[in-house]
């Protein structure tokens, strides 16, 4: 099978052959084209020669196959949308601790007299945040230096914290 491929497409490359016509009627030289085979009939008669009971099934086959590829990917791309919730939901966490520390920073640029009013000996509950607490330190009253400390922990994942440092300067001790 095989060598009967070769053989036609080895004919088919040939280049015209050229002779020289003996005597007796034509004169010069003439072009001969060797005759191309029918390859590609070969070809084809000889692919479907397997018997029709032996291909019974085979369209059933490739369509389980494309159902169970399409099915990988529809699960794959539901997994990269649980972890892209997630991320959207800690990305948000982390936005409200920074507002959340931002807003207690703010209260005391606002009242920088009684900064150490502001103090916390205990962690505040946030309710911004899955369990979520907010601590406030006057590292030095005189120079308004204080650190606002959140931490926050959703269910199933570590303790996540943010911190904020400021120096809150300006009215410290007297306004008049």
């Amino acid at each position: 099978m095989m060598l009967n491929i070769y053989n036609a497409l080895a004919v088919r490359a040939k280049p015209p052959q050229r002779f020289v016509a003996k005597a007796g009627g034509l004169s010069g030289l003439a072009t001969h084209q060797a005759k191309k085979p029918q390859a590609s009939a070969q070809v084809s008669r000889q692919a479907s020669a397997m018997p029709a009971k032996l291909q019974q099934g085979i369209a059933l086959l490739e369509s389980l196959i494309a159902i169970l590829i399409f099915s990988m990917g529809i699960i794959a791309i539901a997994g990269l949308q649980g972890y892209m919730i997630k991320g959207a939901s800690e990305a948000k966490n982390r936005s409200d601790a920074s507002f959340v520390a931002q807003r207690r920073i703010a209260m005391m640029w606002a009242n920088s007299a009684n900064l150490a009013d502001f103090a916390e000996a205990t962690p505040a509950t946030v309710a911004e945040l899955p369990s979520g607490t907010r601590t406030t330190t006057i590292n030095n009253a005189d120079r308004g230096d204080v650190t606002v400390t959140v931490k926050w922990q959703a269910p199933g994942e570590p303790a996540h914290q943010y911190v904020a440092n400021a120096l809150i300067t300006g009215c410290n001790t007297s306004c008049t």
